[in-house]
């Protein structure tokens, strides 16, 4: 993890451009599989390049905080454009006095952006350092 963030940061000097560097390489290069709860890890999403909310948001999380970033997963349910309401997890990242959401598991976000799903109506079961489901 460490060595893929410090390539993906290389040259890269505000958390801003570290972490937007890192959200698009999670969102670009791990496609979206569905499956419930976590199966395969930071490390299994990574090689396998493919992973479910959890589990992209394990990747996200792990290479953020290889590179000094803050972050934290989100639980909630949401209402996405395309499949209605799911319970869902994301990440939010500490940046410039603020958390930013996070949410790789569509083409359409971005850092800062969610377009997948309605962000006016979560319901948020928590925030948490880590998750273990």
């Amino acid at each position: 993890m460490k060595s893929l963030a410090s390539q993906l940061t290389a040259g890269l000097t505000t958390d801003l451009a570290k972490a937007t560097a890192i959200f698009n390489y999670v969102r670009d290069k791990i496609s979206y599989s569905f499956y419930y709860n976590t199966a395969k890890g930071a490390v299994g999403t990574l090689n396998a390049k493919s992973g479910n909310c959890v589990d992209q948001t394990h990747l996200l999380i792990a290479l953020l905080r290889a590179s000094g970033i803050a972050s934290r997963y989100v639980n909630g349910e949401v209402t996405f454009t395309q499949s209605g309401r799911l319970g869902h997890v994301w990440a939010e990242v500490y940046i410039d006095g603020k958390w930013v959401i996070a949410d790789t598991t569509s083409s359409s976000n971005s850092l800062g952006k969610v377009n997948n799903w309605n962000t006016n109506n979560p319901t948020i079961h928590g925030r948490y350092a880590e998750i273990t489901f």
